[in-house]
């Protein structure tokens, strides 16, 4: 999409500095041999678990974390006949039925992929279904390839090189489609590289030289793919990660090499985006002298520092240890620190695995038969903020809670040529619903967007859902049908919402970075859909001793607001100061480290109870052309005890009611 006038300004931030942190290894045994790992909650108790693979006893086993990720009890957990040679794994959730993630493993022995669906409580399971695949099949990864809300796999196998695709129906999979390969296959990895359409997938392997294999989603009704383009890397390009390196809003591509010991970085190149055609700009660093990433490395993308970009671990089994490279912020790389793993370390993964709120990592190490948990030792505090834009009334048109008038950001007037925005308005045909949440602050750790929408017109299912403004390119970085959006055919008068993780947007865009460095999130629905509401939910990490949960009740003029806190000290019982402020920032400093609010003025003080609660109200006006007004709150206390300042989470709110 190429049809945005530029007067839509965009700010973006300077590239953050480099920033690390450091992990704490420790060892736990496992079977014999763990040639592939996968994280999910596989007992369904709340906290993350471990599956691996062990090809040499045709086993698959579960390591379950009992808590904290300090202790975990391993055993088997599905046998297969001898000689099925259990290779790699997918733990994800495969069947929507189940409560619990379901595995999928693939039995290269026996050419075939056994999908374990999850049955009730653990350790229950169905009876496996197995799927045939070619020949030598190496590797799967799960991805929705018809949009249609279910996980699908893509397993890439070596003699043919090809991907078979298993589309998902209720939980069953059958060959949906078998694409040949150029390159001869080392790893698999998806994302949406071309902005539109359902996730890409991208498959790293040899062919002559070494190619990142790019394979553009073209599904509508039966699995299609564009022709395969092919982009160098180093040499020997054994695993592969995606993920938005710069920040620009485009799905990047990582592969590490063993031949040369290097990872390979693709940039996206947005310029060269022509429908199926992509692009890429490649930039190679090396690990360190004398370090050999050897002949089974693989490579895990993730914010391990929490400072709103992609970094790297790789790992280097004939060292002993995982390399881990740190992002400038702009998608360039430092040189590696190291974090100890034990002998022939392999396949990694990543995943909460502490409930700390930070990714720690996990390896299987094929010589010293265990599982290394390497324990991210970041130190923070996540900060939760909430932005409103319009109140959720059902579409009500009588006052006072409706029609509601707004205020966008004059870029967003400019942009869509409207002077007002009217979330409860009459039907819309014909005119864009445009909104900007500005002032978003950095180190963006999640993002959750939530909408209520309603068909006005004939042409509605013709409606389009873009998220993200490209200023440079003049584009938009998400974009996909209303139909998709919404799961429905979104004819005329119909009502619909939409829940949207802005780390995992279907197709598997991250806007996260994106939106910490430009300070905005920017949404457009064309052109004949009426919004109610927009929630925009982010969490940070925020340098503050948090310690206590604020809760306000949403802003609207005219009703009573509730400011609510609870965790607060209570030993002796003590007071609770509310704050307000105009922004989120580092603000002063105090004993208990620093405030999430940037200049704050006192709202109210309020007792603490012996159960650490503390609550304040006030009654807000009833404002016939109400502002826009961007509020935080914070709430601290003085904990006698401890000698030190209690803060709760930040909340930021903008409302147009």
């Amino acid at each position: 999409m190429r049809l945005l006038p530029s007067a839509l300004a965009v700010a973006v931030c300077a590239p953050l500095a480099f920033a690390q942190t450091t992990f704490t290894s420790t060892n736990f045994p496992s079977l014999a041999a763990p040639n592939g790992i996968a994280a999910g909650d596989l007992d369904g108790d709340g906290d993350i678990d471990v599956a691996t693979a062990h090809p040499s006893i045709d086993t698959v086993a579960a390591n379950l974390n009992l808590g904290g990720g300090g202790a975990w009890a391993n055993g088997a957990l599905f046998g297969y006949p001898a000689g099925s040679a259990p290779v790699e794994l997918v733990v994800d959730q495969l069947d929507a039925t189940s409560f619990r993630p379901d595995v999928a493993v693939v039995l290269q022995g026996v050419n075939r992929v056994a999908i374990h669906r999850a049955n009730g409580a653990w350790p229950g399971y169905f009876a496996p279904q197995y799927v045939g695949v070619g020949v030598m099949p190496i590797e799967a990864v799960a991805f929705d390839v018809d949009m249609d809300g279910d996980k699908d796999l893509a397993v890439i196998c070596q003699n043919p090189s090809t991907v078979y695709v298993l589309r998902n129906t209720g939980g069953l999979f059958a060959v949906a489609a078998v694409i040949p390969l150029t390159v001869s296959p080392h790893a698999i990895g998806t994302a949406n590289f071309n902005l539109y359409g359902g996730p890409d997938l991208v498959v790293t392997g040899s062919a002559g030289g070494a190619f990142a294999e790019v394979l553009i989603n073209t599904t509508v009704g039966p699995v299609t793919f564009a022709p395969n383009q092919l982009f160098p890397v180093d040499f020997r390009p054994f695993g592969v990660c995606t993920g938005d390196f710069n920040g620009d809003g485009y799905m990047d591509i990582a592969t590490d090499n063993a031949a040369f010991s290097t990872v390979s970085v693709l940039l996206n190149d947005p310029t060269a985006l022509a429908g199926t055609t992509v692009g890429f700009n490649r930039v190679d660093y090396p690990l360190a002298p004398g370090v050999i990433a050897g002949p089974q490395t693989e490579i895990h993308c993730g914010d391990y520092d929490c400072d709103d970009d992609i970094d790297f671990a790789v790992t280097c089994n004939s060292v002993n240890r995982v390399a881990l490279l740190w992002n400038s912020g702009a998608g360039v790389y430092s040189p590696p620190t190291f974090a100890a793993a034990p002998l022939g370390c392999g396949d990694i993964c990543g995943a909460d695995f502490t409930g700390e709120g930070w990714l720690d990592l996990a390896t299987g190490n094929v010589v010293s038969n265990d599982v290394t948990i390497l324990k991210n030792d970041f130190v923070g505090t996540l900060c939760r903020h909430e932005f409103i834009g319009g109140i959720g009334d059902g579409f009500g048109p009588a006052l006072p809670f409706g029609p509601e008038d707004a205020c966008p950001n004059p870029a967003v007037v400019a942009w869509s040529g409207m002077p007002s925005r009217n979330f409860d308005g009459a039907p819309a045909c014909g005119s864009a619903v445009a909104h900007s949440f500005v002032n978003l602050p950095g180190n963006i750790k999640s993002a959750r967007l939530s909408m209520r929408m309603r068909a006005d017109c004939v042409s509605s299912p013709n409606d389009r859902f873009y998220l993200g403004y490209d200023a440079v390119n003049n584009t938009m970085v998400f974009g996909q049908p209303m139909t998709t959006m919404t799961g429905s055919a979104w004819t005329i008068g119909t009502f619909g919402g939409v829940g949207l993780d802005l780390a995992a947007l279907p197709g598997g865009t991250n806007l996260l970075q994106k939106m910490a460095l430009d300070g905005r999130l920017d949404i457009l629905i064309g052109d004949d859909t009426t919004v109610d509401a927009m929630f925009l939910t982010i969490e940070t990490c925020a340098n503050s001793n948090t310690g206590m949960n604020l809760s306000v009740s949403p802003l609207v003029w005219g009703t009573t607001i509730n400011w609510t806190v609870n965790g607060a000290p209570n030993a002796p019982p003590g007071g609770t100061l509310f704050l307000i402020g105009p922004a989120v920032g580092p603000g002063p400093s105090v004993p208990g480290g620093d405030l999430c609010l940037l200049a704050p003025s006192i709202l109210g003080f309020a007792p603490t109870s012996l159960a650490g609660t503390a609550a304040i109200s006030i009654t807000l006006p009833w404002m016939p052309f109400p502002p826009c007004i961007t509020l935080s709150n914070q709430a601290v206390a003085w904990d006698g005890t401890g000698t030190i300042y209690k803060h709760s989470n930040t909340w930021t709110s903008q409302f147009f009611d």
